[in-house]
């Protein structure tokens, strides 16, 4: 059986480190494969300022900023590099030094 966080606990954790690099391990809504994220929470560069159509976190969303899709892309398409992480299936994070697991 999988072990995943608690939606709001992946709140809770995030917030503390908007400022820092994370990286958060978890399972993709999509596929179900298990993907590893390094990014970070608080970048708006890039973006138009118009927002998004619907609220991230009523979906159990989060938007995080993926530094490894981030360095593959040209500067023109570096919005591209925006993700939506799902809460609901987060199974491991690592952020300012510490591990955090369910």
């Amino acid at each position: 059986m999988k072990t995943y966080f608690d939606v709001d606990k992946v709140y809770e954790i995030l917030s503390q480190h908007m400022t820092k690099i994370v990286t958060v391990i978890f399972d993709k809504r999509s596929t179900g494969e298990e993907r590893t994220l390094n990014g970070h929470l608080s970048t708006r560069k890039h973006t138009k300022g118009i927002g998004m159509s619907y609220v991230a976190k009523d979906h159990d969303l989060m938007v995080i900023y993926d530094l490894q899709v981030a360095a593959k892309l040209p500067e023109d398409q570096k919005a591209k590099a925006y993700r939506s992480l799902s809460c609901d299936s987060v199974k491991e994070i690592h952020a300012g030094g510490k591990v955090y697991r369910p």
